[in-house]
């Protein structure tokens, strides 16, 4: 057995035993002859062969060690850290003593609480895996700092028992988290209006799939639309600047004035949807209500007034737009009959 020098987590590794290779040939040649110069050459042929093959260990070793790459060797039973290169300590933050200190279920101790469901699935994967075979996936990983990192893990069978079952596994990882947040930026980009920071329709109708299975269920849930009246002449004379303004002044009122469990959005233009989980028709008027109040104190160039449709999702509603479809029926009746009011639509199921 040998120790890696100067390894980022020493551990003893077998390998082989050049010593006991080189006294077993001497002794074969010795048992040969007795020819002084023949013996002599043996030794020198087989400590110049332990050198190159010393040297090679040793550049592979450095080259690990120094390798960009995070490299995890783990004991495929314990899961307990057998080997860690420089770039595991800088990913992650953790002293060597510190790593070591997690003794067995590392993989465990270092996983996001939601991530730990995928983690047997992965290691019973991998004891059936062929050699070579190369797992991926992402998980999250515990930071020293207390900060969580996504890690995208190639995981391999390292080396075998003679049997054939898993011994150790190799884990080739990276540092994905400014992926990932670019990726959860473009995403929340794909689902928000560029000018007030309100969900877009997109993301309107993804919650409201949510609502109408959530009303299968049993939960009761509203939907409000809403139009700034005279919006266009507000633009004509104040001009778009002074109308996106305006739009956004509007767009926080809504936002703030909703629960935390509802979801306030931009319907395009000047137009808007509220939806209002937990509360029934008579709930959503008093919301609305109150909302259209609120805007009439609105400070502005011109007096700042809309128009609310109001819709209870139904048992019958099957699609987004069925109860969207419902709600501006109702907007535009509010429309017609004055603006700056509130109208509600029924299905004729409901009373």
């Amino acid at each position: 057995m040998i120790r890696i020098p100067d390894s980022d987590y020493p551990q003893e590794y077998e390998t082989h035993e050049f010593d006991t290779v080189v006294m077993s040939e001497v002794e074969s040649i010795g048992t040969a002859g007795d020819d002084v110069a023949s013996l002599k050459v043996a030794i020198e042929l087989l400590q110049a062969e332990v050198a190159r093959a010393n040297a090679a260990r040793q550049r592979a070793e450095q080259m690990v060690r120094l390798s960009p790459s995070t490299l995890f060797l783990l004991e495929f039973k314990s899961r307990k850290p057998i080997f860690v290169n420089r770039s595991v300590l800088d990913t992650l933050g953790y002293t060597r003593e510190q790593l070591a200190s997690f003794g067995d279920g590392i993989i465990e101790k270092l996983s996001h609480p939601s991530d730990l469901v995928f983690v047997e699935p992965r290691f019973a994967a991998l004891a059936v895996a062929a050699d070579g075979e190369v797992h991926e996936s992402t998980r999250r990983f515990r930071h020293a700092d207390g900060r969580w990192i996504w890690i995208l893990a190639r995981e391999t069978v390292f080396s075998r028992y003679p049997d054939g079952t898993p011994r150790e596994i190799l884990i080739n990882a990276s540092d994905i988290t400014a992926l990932k947040e670019a990726e959860e930026r473009l995403d929340m980009l794909a689902r928000r209006d560029s000018l007030t920071g309100l969900a877009n329709l997109r993301m309107i109708k993804e919650r409201l799939r949510t609502m109408l299975a959530e009303r299968a269920r049993g939960r009761p849930g509203a939907v409000l639309m809403i139009d700034v009246d005279h919006f266009k002449r507000l633009n004509d004379e104040h001009g778009h600047v002074v109308g996106n303004q305006m739009l956004v002044v509007v767009a926080e009122l809504f936002r703030t004035g909703v629960s935390v469990t509802d979801l306030a959005g931009r319907y395009g233009g000047e137009e808007f949807c509220l939806l209002l989980s937990d509360v029934g028709e008579s709930g959503a008027v008093q919301m609305a209500e109150k909302l259209r109040g609120a805007l009439r104190r609105v400070s502005s160039p011109s007096a700042v007034t809309a128009s609310f449709g109001v819709t209870e999702i139904s048992d019958a509603d099957v699609t987004p737009e069925s109860v969207i479809q419902r709600a501006d029926r109702a907007l535009y009746r509010a429309k017609r009959a004055g603006r700056d009011r509130v109208e509600v639509e029924r299905t004729s199921s409901q009373p």
